[in-house]
């Protein structure tokens, strides 16, 4: 109890500063907004509670007419009591005629398509609980310099990041942790994270164009994947048994991908699309045909979708293709994967109440999750909250996660 007593009084402790040093900024004139956020989730198998956590999160920004300086923190305490303060970004941004500069820990947002993720490939994603975070909350952010370039109706985009961020993943005790089905318990060795050099940087580029019939996108870039792939470092062969034992240790590796983006309204649809090629992408394989327990190959991915109005809900379908070039049997993917995703979303109540549900199907195992909620606005930057999370099928993508339908309230204060 003692020790509960302390991480509370750590958390209380961490959100009084932030709340004095909000007052201090907003004092000499920065723009402070944000919110404060309680969440409590469960199970609907056995009503176990799996989400309680309270949060404050903070934006601070100052500018004038050439300089913005932004920051934002969040200090979140879980149910048992654990406080955790995070730094989500904090950059400057150089405005000039043609020219804008930003610099620090910031996110990078790329990509026409939602709730997937085929070009943006930038900023790396929480993934600690599946996909059942909102959208926005996602994305990690990065730290590094993005310059963008402007002539007219062109741009140019460019990122260099010399310090890499992985993508989050869920804990070997989470509900949303899948473990790889193998022939022996593996030996697990921690990975390492690439150092930060010029020889370990990142390079991202992207030029848009927007016209008034559309808006097209070409990128690229040279990058470390940021989940990484089990690696096979160590057998252990028995005689007379064969395989007895396995070391594996996740590795990062270097990837690099062309693409292409593009919307355009047509009538009363906004249509989009993009493509990414991506080359020397390592896929797992059969470890008995594969010394580390994967290939590396060539993919290439696609979406397609249309976004309109439909009885005064905004609805949005998206079918997306991730194809294997040059195919081999020992890989433990099929050779071509096919999703589809549905956006519906509409306000009542003179626009104090939206409801919303976002269905991703995919239609190799004929599995599905669906994430309805309902949201209730009734001003002065009061929210409240309840949706959830159900999966159907049994196998693939989100049906191995059948046991973890659940759903979850919130109750928010914006400022």
């Amino acid at each position: 109890m003692r020790l509960f007593a302390i991480k509370r009084r750590t958390f209380a402790l961490a959100t009084l500063m932030i709340l004095a040093w909000v007052a201090s900024l907003y004092s000499q004139g920065m723009e402070v907004t944000g919110f404060g956020r309680s969440r409590l989730g469960f199970q609907t198998d056995d009503s176990a509670l799996f989400i309680n956590d309270h949060s404050l999160e903070a934006a601070l920004g100052w500018e004038n007419d050439d300089t913005e300086l932004h920051a934002l923190t969040t200090v979140t305490s879980d149910g048992d009591g654990n406080a955790e303060f995070e730094l989500k970004e904090m950059y400057v941004h150089l405005y000039g005629d043609f020219l804008d500069l930003r610099i620090g820990k910031q996110q990078v947002i790329w990509g026409k398509a939602d709730g997937m993720f085929i070009t943006d490939l930038v900023s790396p994603k929480n993934l600690t609980d599946f996909l059942t975070r909102d959208i926005g909350e996602l994305r990690r952010a990065v730290t590094g310099a993005k310059a963008d370039i402007f002539m007219g109706s062109h741009r140019l985009e460019l990122v260099y990041l010399p310090v890499f961020t992985p993508s989050l993943l869920p804990a070997n005790d989470s509900i949303w942790y899948a473990a790889k089905e193998l022939p022996v318990v593996p030996t697990m060795k921690e990975t390492s994270m690439p150092e930060p050099s010029l020889a370990n940087a990142e390079y991202f580029a992207r030029y848009s164009w927007t016209g008034s019939i559309a808006d097209i996108q070409l990128l690229g870039g040279w990058f470390w994947n940021d989940t990484p792939i089990p690696t096979i470092v160590d057998r252990e062969i028995t005689l007379g048994v064969g395989l007895t034992g396995i070391t594996i240790r996740p590795e990062y590796y270097r990837s690099a991908v062309a693409g292409f983006a593009a919307s355009a309204p047509v009538g009363p649809l906004l249509l989009k699309t993009e493509i990414a090629a991506n080359s020397n992408q390592r896929l797992s394989a059969d470890i008995n045909e594969e010394p580390e327990g994967w290939q590396e190959k060539n993919t290439i991915v696609y979406m397609a979708g249309a976004e309109g109005s439909l009885l005064g809900a905004t609805v949005s379908i998206q079918v997306m293709q991730d194809i294997v070039l040059d195919y081999d049997e020992s890989l433990s993917r099929d050779k071509l994967i096919t999703m589809a995703t549905l956006a519906v979303s509409r306000l009542f109540l003179n626009d104090t109440v939206k409801s919303e549900v976002f269905w991703y199907a995919g239609l190799n195992e004929m599995d599905s999750m669906i994430k309805p909620q309902l949201t209730w606005m009734p001003g002065n930057g009061f929210q409240a909250a309840v949706g959830g999370w159900f999966f159907l099928g049994d196998e693939g993508q989100f049906g191995q996660y059948s046991d973890n339908n659940g759903i979850c309230m919130s109750a928010s204060y914006y400022f």
